[in-house]
């Protein structure tokens, strides 16, 4: 008795997800059949332990692959942060790289023997139009930065 109540819900269930998918719009189908499957498999993975006939480590595991899938688009979102981390590792890197007095020059704008002074105001109207904090980019503020200390040294 309680096998067939059994195979009545299951029928039931699978009569009323088949129902759904046909409901579905073709754009969203593929999504929810993922979701079908992993909550299936995680269902399955479930009284496989409890009748232990699967050991918990297994199950877990497969259970961490089941939440690491939803967690996906979250870590896939974070990513621009996690650029964003690397890129200041690499300007702080390339604040301790050297500069040729060559290109220092290039960079601030300036040519032959320029004066301490005109090092300084070339600087400080390049630093005005493009800092970081007016929407500027930190790579060239770094790279400006570094230009002045270059001539400032060997000068």
């Amino acid at each position: 008795m309680n096998y067939i109540l059994i195979l009545l819900a299951l029928f039931t269930i699978i009569f009323l997800i088949i129902k759904q998918i046909r409901s579905l719009p073709p754009s969203e189908l593929r999504g929810y059949l993922v979701k079908l499957t992993l909550i299936s498999a995680s269902i399955i993975l479930l009284l496989l332990t409890i009748t232990g006939r699967i050991h918990w480590l297994g199950a877990a595991l497969a259970g961490l692959l089941t939440i690491l899938r939803f967690m996906l688009p979250i870590i896939v979102k974070s990513l621009p942060f996690v650029t964003q981390i690397i890129n200041r590792r690499n300007i702080k890197s390339h604040n301790e790289a050297q500069m040729t007095k060559k290109e220092a020059l290039k960079v601030l704008g300036l040519s032959g023997r320029p004066t301490e002074k005109e090092i300084i105001r070339a600087h400080k109207q390049l630093i005005q139009k493009i800092h970081p904090d007016r929407g500027g980019s930190e790579y060239l503020t770094t790279t400006i930065n570094l230009a002045k200390e270059t001539l400032l040294k060997k000068n």
